[in-house]
């Protein structure tokens, strides 16, 4: 659809409608995805936990329950 369009120069307002729906749907995963993995991140030095119910940062050795606290 998109290459039809671009080789015409312009879209039809029957393409606009799917196109803007497709990058909405695009733009609530990406940040659905971007939450789910800033949830399981160290706030201190934001390296990836191994899970949630970690209570110290295998990286930098900060208690996790303290530095949630501190960062609010």
């Amino acid at each position: 659809m998109l290459l039809q369009a671009s080789l015409r120069g312009r879209l039809l307002p029957s393409e606009r409608k799917p196109i803007k729906e497709f990058l909405q749907s695009r733009k609530k995963n990406r940040q659905a995805q971007s939450k789910k993995k800033a949830a399981n991140r160290c706030p201190a030095c934001r390296s990836e936990l191994a899970s949630k119910r970690v209570k110290r940062c295998p990286w930098c050795s900060v208690l996790l329950s303290q530095a949630s606290r501190s960062k609010r």
